[in-house]
């Protein structure tokens, strides 16, 4: 039976959209002194005490993962190749960031560290749509799908997964097995504080009565089979936009009725993640050097 509910952390409810951060990757550049600590016993690290340990490749990577009591896990991979000691930690902060060992445990990493900045922030955006009364456009980039299972919605995708302005959008009811409809629209950004570019997620439209639609008898057969084909069709704003253009400005009064836009408000976006760092309690006195980092402020920076 389906009853999960998805867990959510400091997350924003405007206009009945949800937003959260589903995924954050936080990058520390740590001291010699834990680097060393970390080379000389890898499975023993007191830090790390009760987390998993994976080697990857003796001297320069290592792997733990630290499990929650709620099921949720952070991995962690450290590197110290050509020079750079560096600690990643990549983990759900929905999940995650419920347990506070979690964050007792970044804070732990802070004091071990030199530097350290968020790299990349999954934005999520829930609308409580049914995903086959959604339509998505995206025109200035290129759409791609990849289908799970037979029978099953297929996940739309714009941009290179992991890369900022990757977007994709799913059945999150499907996914999560839940017994209410729900879909996910997500976006990569890098770090809030460095240079980002307008966060551009796709446009969004529901379909209301998709088999009512109010048509007017002196259109031509043809027109009142366009409208609809789009109006009733999940990709039938690809096929609008393909139209000339004295053929869409006829068209898109009647088609307007028929679909209502969901504004996913990018403020709302941008302030859920800055609260990342208020989460985590990364030192408010710090300076962005505009690409990805945030580093501690100190008395040449003053």
């Amino acid at each position: 039976m389906r009853n999960n509910q998805i867990p959510y952390f400091n997350a924003v409810n405007k206009d009945s959209l949800i937003y959260s951060v589903d995924n954050v990757k936080i990058i520390f550049n740590i001291t010699k002194e834990f680097l060393h600590e970390i080379k000389h016993s890898p499975a023993e690290v007191s830090l790390f005490k009760g987390c998993e340990y994976k080697r990857w490749h003796k001297g320069y990577y290592y792997k733990y993962i630290k499990y929650l009591e709620n099921g949720a896990k952070m991995n962690i991979s450290i590197s110290n190749r050509h020079e750079k000691y560096q600690c990643s930690i990549l983990c759900n902060p929905n999940k995650c960031f419920k347990d506070t060992r979690s964050i007792e445990f970044i804070k732990e990493l802070l004091k071990r560290s030199t530097e350290y900045y968020i790299s990349k922030l999954d934005i999520a955006v829930d609308i409580p749509v049914k995903y086959s009364l959604l339509e998505f456009d995206k025109s200035y980039a290129a759409k791609h799908t990849y289908q799970k299972n037979k029978g099953s919605y297929p996940m739309i995708f714009w941009g290179e997964r992991n890369k900022k302005g990757y977007v994709r959008v799913y059945d999150k009811s499907d996914e999560a097995e839940l017994d209410y409809d729900v879909t996910r629209v997500e976006m990569t950004i890098g770090n809030p504080y460095g240079k980002n570019d307008t966060y551009r997620f796709p446009s969004v439209w529901s379909h209301d009565n998709l088999n009512k639609a109010d048509i007017p008898d002196n259109l031509s057969s043809t027109d009142i089979s366009l409208i609809r084909l789009i109006v009733n069709n999940n990709d039938g704003l690809d096929e609008f936009n393909k139209l000339a253009y004295n053929k869409r400005k006829k068209l898109e009064p009647y088609i307007s009725k028929q679909l209502n836009k969901i504004v996913i408000d990018t403020d709302v976006v941008r302030a859920v993640a800055y609260k990342m760092y208020d989460i985590i309690e990364l030192p408010s006195s710090v300076y962005c050097d505009y690409n990805v980092k945030v580093i501690p402020e100190s008395d040449d920076t003053k």
